[in-house]
């Protein structure tokens, strides 16, 4: 995520951005008051478990993301943690990426803040 503001000054400082992700399999239905697919299952709440736990401006993904997706040259890993995600029985390894044009804020995330 890259987001500047008019003066070109990092536009994310106090925005809530957060965006988590996991890889699996989904069940999907059709919500017939929306008219759209609606999706659930473990994988899904996998991955807004990992939201719940990203920085904001961050991108957190499960280490399955890390596997299928590979080398990001483009991003930079912010933290790594195993984690107790709410609803899963053992830990799981959330990786925190940032766009390379956000480095600066690395020592924050790390720290956890």
């Amino acid at each position: 995520v890259d987001v500047v503001n008019s003066s070109g000054e990092d536009g994310l400082d106090g925005m809530p951005l957060r965006i988590g992700m996991h890889c699996g399999m989904v069940q999907v239905e059709m919500n017939q008051l929306v008219g759209r697919n609606d999706f659930f299952g473990p994988t899904v709440n996998k991955a807004a478990r990992v939201e719940s736990v990203c920085a904001c401006g961050a991108v957190a993904v499960t280490n399955e993301v890390m596997q299928t997706v590979g080398h990001l040259p483009d991003a930079i890993v912010a933290s790594r943690n195993s984690l107790r995600l709410r609803g899963f029985d053992s830990e799981v390894v959330v990786t925190q990426l940032l766009p390379l044009s956000l480095e600066r804020r690395v020592r924050r995330i790390a720290q956890g803040h």
